[in-house]
């Protein structure tokens, strides 16, 4: 009985370790920010030698439980035009369910005139670096042409106009966006190995008792018959 109450324990502790693998969520102002010449008219200026740059924003929050290191990378479009200020920080646990947040500066930096799109992965990890995190990006566009502008109504002003947005869509973000890492699915398969094995091993102690049992009664019942004989 304490084998198997050890054994259950076990089941539990695991199960407990995988809700808390893919507990680490987070959340951003702008999933996408568009800049054009109505809104930066700098950019009908565009001639080749003097580089444009626009100091913009990504609005990060911490809505977990615990702290979380943030680290933003530009993919390899986005580095052609995008200098990250802000590449890595920490942001504390969220207070009474009001995230800690914190703007993340980007600059935008362009000479030529043409169209531009790229992406900046914004990073969470707990400060565990054993424990996977997740990633949530942000796209930045740029219509620096001198053809028809395209639609900026999605801007998102640094994120401010955007907050209720993303955190109304907060789950969906993270199941589109969130990318499990390595170690995370080879932890989730460690420890769904280790479940199966453990309900197995409960299910064949539990036999062995209860054939140690029917052994026992068989034993005692035999006993009782030959004390009637004699």
């Amino acid at each position: 009985m304490k084998k198997q109450s050890v054994c259950s324990t076990l089941i539990v502790v695991l199960l407990i370790s995988i809700v808390s693998v893919s507990a680490i969520t987070g959340s951003i102002g702008n999933a996408k920010m568009i800049l054009s010449k109505t809104l930066y008219p700098e950019l009908g200026t565009l001639d080749g030698k003097k580089t444009v740059t626009i100091e913009k924003s990504i609005l990060v929050k911490n809505v977990n439980d615990v702290p979380v290191n943030v680290t933003l990378e530009a993919d390899a479009d986005g580095e052609k035009f995008i200098d990250i200020i802000d590449e890595s920080f920490i942001l504390e646990s969220s207070n009474n369910g009001i995230p800690a947040e914190k703007k993340a500066v980007f600059q935008i930096r362009i000479k030529d005139k043409g169209y531009y799109e790229g992406k900046i992965n914004v990073f969470f990890k707990p400060l565990e670096k054993n424990q996977p995190g997740i990633v949530l990006t942000s796209t930045v566009i740029v219509n620096a042409g001198e053809g028809d502008e395209i639609d900026n109504s999605d801007d998102g002003d640094d994120g401010d106009n955007n907050d209720n947005r993303d955190d109304s869509n907060l789950i969906k973000n993270v199941l589109n966006n969130a990318k499990i890492s390595k170690e995370a699915v080879f932890l989730g398969a460690t420890t769904l190995l280790l479940i199966v094995l453990l309900i197995g091993l409960v299910y064949i102690m539990k036999k062995k008792s209860q054939h140690h049992i029917l052994n026992k009664e068989v034993k005692l019942n035999e006993g009782k018959k030959g004390k009637d004989k004699n």
